[in-house]
């Protein structure tokens, strides 16, 4: 019962009408001004539910439950990766919350977090480290075979506990910040994921869906934030030696970021090396995989790296978008039905249903969501750069949404907000009447399947929504 206080402090929104809030009724075109009154209504719902699966009852405190379902399928754990963005959120809200009630609220799930997060890295584990990938949701170890480790996670998890240190130390909380988050060993949350990651970036390990093992993209580009901000945070506590440490990593990370660029293909790759494995072991090469991934894309939106890896408005990530979305808008027939927007999916290639790793992929409500962050998040980049490049590597890209030299800066703003727009409004057209979001939108019918409220849908739904800007129409 631990957060039923927390979700009666949301606000809640009643409304006459249902006919724009209904996820059905995506049909019409909905952009600008009129999408952002829906998400305005919609944003505290979506709230509530990603709280909901935070610290439910009969979990341990500061567990994140991926889902509530538990079978077909089960995925009733608490996944570092999945729980890291999750919170990541609620990181936001506490930096943004006014009413001491509800900030005291949220800083007790970060708090619970960090516990929680703390416990599992000293337990043992099957892989022996922070790279285990998930745990049960009373913080006992996962025993089971499974695809590990998954090195991405505790970089993810010290992103997000580094982003709440530095919250709490501008409110003068220094105290804290050193007695629980980082105090210069290896006996505390965030150092013990620094370390880690500093030591075995270079390791393979498995991706962030759970198939592959190798060295991965969205693997490195967490890798690589997570120590620039741990550096950070290093240096203001007077870890001098381990921030030097950190950097110098995270500059290591970037030279070997130039092998994921694939001149023939003409696309940043998911993964180099890889191997698909089923076991739980290296079993067989990776055939029948273009590269193309939608893994891509996230990796840079979950670490920023824009701010100084790969620019939003690099000719090589739009080639990458744009070839994805067209494999997207080829494969699956619910792109071909005249409703707005592209539904996307993790990887072409995907076989994994939601239920069964042998039928065929679908689109994912996070992976869609992410483009829509993208455009959003290059519309914000490109106004403050001041100017767009158009190249031959990323002509395409502009072309489709009808950008071309010479180019109408103002207009072409406009074009890519109301890009991002369309993926939003995929999302809304496929959520149900309650703005549920499932994992998995079926490529032919376009109901919703696979695991039921996915918090990492609604995590990306929050994240995609506050890069948005729906004023300028």
């Amino acid at each position: 019962m631990r957060n039923l206080k927390a979700l009666a402090l949301l606000p809640i929104y009643f409304v006459a009408s249902t006919s724009m809030l209904a996820g059905g009724k995506g049909s019409d075109v909905v952009k600008g001004k009129e999408l952002g009154q829906w998400v305005q209504i919609t944003k505290p719902t979506m709230l509530r539910h990603l709280v909901e699966n935070i610290s439910r009852p009969g979990t341990a405190p500061g567990s994140v439950v991926a889902s509530p379902s538990t079978f077909d399928p089960n995925y009733y754990y608490h996944w570092i990766r999945d729980a890291a963005l999750v919170m990541d959120i609620i990181v936001t809200e506490y930096s943004q919350a006014v009413d001491p009630i509800i900030k005291n609220s949220y800083r007790r799930m970060l708090f619970d977090y960090t516990w929680f997060s703390r416990s599992n890295q000293t337990i043992w584990t099957p892989s022996g480290g922070p790279g285990e990938p998930k745990y049960n949701v009373d913080g006992s170890a996962y025993n089971e075979p499974w695809g590990r480790p998954q090195n991405d996670g505790p970089a993810l998890r010290a992103l997000t506990l580094t982003r709440f240190a530095n919250l709490l130390l501008e409110e003068g909380r220094h105290d804290v910040v050193r007695d629980i988050l980082y105090d210069g060993t290896v006996n505390s949350v965030i150092k013990t994921d620094l370390e880690f990651v500093s030591s075995h970036w270079q390791d393979p390990c498995f991706d962030l869906w759970e198939e592959t093992y190798g060295g991965h993209f969205y693997t490195l580009v967490s890798s690589h934030r997570s120590l620039k901000e741990g550096a950070k945070l290093a240096r203001l506590l007077n870890d001098a030696e381990a921030a030097t440490k950190y950097e110098q990593q995270s500059r290591a990370i970037e030279y070997s970021l130039r092998g994921y660029w694939n001149e023939n293909i003409g696309a940043f790759i998911a993964s180099i090396n890889p191997w698909l494995v089923m076991s739980g072991n290296p079993g067989q090469p990776l055939y029948g995989r273009s590269g193309l991934d939608a893994s891509v894309i996230l990796g840079l939106l979950h670490s920023n790296a824009s701010d100084d890896l790969l620019p939003f408005s690099d000719d090589r990530v739009q080639a990458t978008v744009a070839k994805l979305e067209n494999e997207f808008q080829r494969i699956y027939q619910v792109n071909n039905k005249g409703f707005q927007g592209i539904a996307i999916g993790r990887y072409p290639e995907d076989r994994y249903n939601g239920y069964t790793t042998d039928g065929e992929g679908n689109p994912w409500f996070l992976t869609s969501l992410g483009f829509g962050e993208y455009y959003y998040r290059l519309a914000n980049h490109l106004e403050k750069l001041g100017k767009i490049e158009i190249t031959s590597r990323n002509a395409e890209f502009y072309k489709k949404m009808g950008i071309a030299t010479p180019v109408d800066f103002a207009r072409a703003l406009t074009r890519i907000r109301e890009k991002g727009d369309d993926f939003v409004v995929v999302a809304k057209f496929h959520m149900d009447q309650e703005f549920r979001m499932s994992e998995q939108i079926n490529r032919y019918s376009g109901y919703m399947q696979g695991a039921t409220d996915l918090t990492w849908s609604y995590a990306s739904f929050l994240t995609a929504i506050s890069h948005a800007k729906f004023s300028y129409r």
